[in-house]
């Protein structure tokens, strides 16, 4: 089965004792050079992913079961969540965490802190995907009675970007325009 989109969870155990700053930026490092090395050798033709738009492709989150800005404890397992909106980042993510960088037992390096890539009953490591198609055809008209509300579940912090300025809270028109936007840009037209 081809694969648009793929949503990884990590789960990763701290290697020591640190006050640990937001890492979404770090993963998202990470993400990049994982997908790049796998994309090398299984010959995937990535795009450039560092420039352009601000319509990136993917998603890092930061690390969920800590605080922000607080202490992560050795031996205690965390998680992340990466996404990819594409076939080729998702196929070399998931190349990464099978036969690359972001399988079982690799460590990463998280701004000051050390985590290994492990499997944990609490954060299962699991890998989601499915096709632009299968999502617009689930989503064609049919006999039943349309849903008057809709419900969401945001995973993980989740901002965005007004007027320079980063909104804390998940308004209907950002949130929507949002989405709107990143399936325009990602979705093929077929």
């Amino acid at each position: 089965m081809s694969l648009d989109l793929l949503s990884l969870t990590l789960p990763v155990r701290a290697l020591g004792h640190r006050d640990l700053p937001p890492v979404g930026r770090a993963m998202q490092s990470v993400l990049l050079s994982a997908a790049q090395k796998a994309a090398q050798v299984a010959n995937i033709s990535l795009p450039d992913l560092h420039t352009g738009s601000e319509l990136r492709p993917f998603t890092a989150s930061d690390l969920a079961g800590h605080n922000r800005y607080g202490r992560v404890l050795p031996h205690r397992t965390y998680a992340i969540r990466l996404t990819s909106l594409t076939a080729p980042l998702s196929s070399a993510l998931l190349k990464a965490a099978t036969e690359g960088d972001l399988r079982l037992g690799e460590t990463l390096v998280l701004t000051n802190a050390e985590f290994m890539l492990v499997s944990d009953i609490a954060f299962p490591r699991e890998a989601i995907t499915t096709r632009y198609r299968d999502l617009a055809l689930a989503c064609q008209p049919s006999e039943r009675k349309e849903a008057s509300e809709i419900r969401l579940w945001l995973a993980s912090p989740t901002t965005f970007k007004r007027d320079d300025k980063q909104m804390p809270f998940p308004l209907p028109d950002l949130l929507f325009g949002s989405l709107l936007r990143k399936w325009n840009a990602f979705c093929p037209p077929a």
